[in-house]
């Protein structure tokens, strides 16, 4: 939730909770202070990794495992939200996908995403 509201509150209510609201105050910063080095490895990733790799990365940091070498995901946010956060264009997010899809690793519906194979998936080259 805090992702979306970084990406489409104006800034002036949050202010105005900041000075009203000590709690808010604090619950914000817990929440930031949780995602502080998510936010790194971000960077990090985006620096040092090809747009396929942060994708995989993403997708094993949110992955439930399923059983067996398989992993389930429902991503939270919008394909846009994923692909900016990864430093990447929807449409590359999608190339992607549909890279992976064709080689059978993932399959893909809606915002659900069905890894077949973790082992393959970390082994993928394409």
């Amino acid at each position: 939730m805090l992702s979306q509201l970084d990406a489409e509150t104006p800034a002036a209510p949050i202010f105005a909770l900041i000075e009203r609201n000590g709690g808010f105050t604090r619950r914000m910063l817990a929440g930031l202070s949780i995602r502080l080095p998510s936010r790194g490895q971000d960077v990090e990733s985006c620096s040092l990794r090809s747009s396929t790799r942060r994708l995989f990365g993403d997708l094993l940091r949110n992955a439930d495992e399923a059983g067996g070498h398989g992993a389930e995901i429902d991503l939270e946010n919008s394909q846009r939200l994923l692909a900016s956060r990864l430093n990447l264009t929807p449409e590359s997010v999608s190339r992607i996908q549909h890279a992976l899809t064709e080689a059978r690793l993932i399959s893909v519906n809606g915002k659900h995403i069905k890894i077949h194979d973790l082992a393959k998936l970390n082994a993928y080259e394409g």
